[in-house]
């Protein structure tokens, strides 16, 4: 059975059971889980579902950050580019997280948050984000929060034409990368061939892209984050995907 579909068959499983088994709030999690997979498999967004998640969402329930009801909506509404929908609900989850001394969740937040608001326009507060983030990981200690806030954290800069910066995050000495953690090499090189481009240097951008070629080659679009910046497979396309007079994507 391919990996999709069984992991479709777990979360729609995981869905009609949650009522029997872990009550109305587990049901929230398995909702938002559930939208999240139909999504990404081609279904299309569920607006109800995802409502229903958020009506049902206890926010003083330990659950695992990944599976908040509120992040996974944030996510979706990101991913569908209604930005001030995704600002929204991403802030509101960050200022409960906050309150309930739970920092250890906010990188995974706060990297998209800075992504949206790059997308509206606001590189200060992307750029506010991203430095909380990174400070955040810093505390928490442990290379893949730090390898995540730094992937991330690449992209704003260079929307902001802060070359240097967008460079050094993109490509920092001495983080590894966890197989887990497919982020950095895509967000960094995107960083970086965004600050190439910005800057005017189009071999610069597309040396920091062409390694992201094999990788989309052989896997395709996994997930609509990394198709943020393959214009000919998304629906929006990146003002600096066709450096070098091709696209590189």
């Amino acid at each position: 059975m391919p990996a999709t579909s069984l992991a479709l068959g777990r979360t729609h499983a995981a869905r009609s059971s949650a009522p029997s088994h872990w009550g109305r709030r587990g049901l929230a999690e398995a909702l938002a889980v559930s939208a999240m997979m139909d999504y990404m498999l081609g279904s299309g967004l569920d607006e109800a579902k995802i409502q229903r998640a958020l009506g049902l969402e206890d926010p003083d329930r330990q659950v695992t950050g990944e599976l908040r009801p509120s992040l996974i909506a944030g996510y979706l509404m990101l991913y569908e580019g209604r930005l001030e929908r995704s600002v929204d609900i991403l802030s509101r989850l960050r200022e409960r997280i906050l309150e309930r001394g739970q920092e250890s969740d906010l990188p995974f937040m706060l990297s998209h948050l800075a992504w949206a608001e790059c997308w509206r326009g606001d590189l200060q507060a992307a750029a506010v984000y991203c430095q909380e983030s990174l400070e955040c990981a810093a505390s928490m200690g442990g290379e893949p929060l730090r390898c995540w806030s730094l992937a991330f954290g690449a992209v704003p800069a260079a929307y902001a034409g802060e070359r240097d910066l967008a460079t050094a995050r993109a490509g920092v000495p001495g983080v590894g990368r966890p197989r887990w953690l497919p982020y950095r090499p895509v967000l960094g090189g995107v960083g970086a061939g965004a600050a190439g481009a910005l800057a005017g240097d189009a071999r610069a951008a597309g040396a920091a892209l062409e390694p992201l070629l094999p990788m989309f080659e052989e896997r395709g679009l996994p997930e609509p984050i990394v198709g943020f910046s393959c214009p000919t497979r998304s629906k929006r396309s990146s003002p600096w995907a066709t450096c070098s007079g091709r696209n590189v994507c």
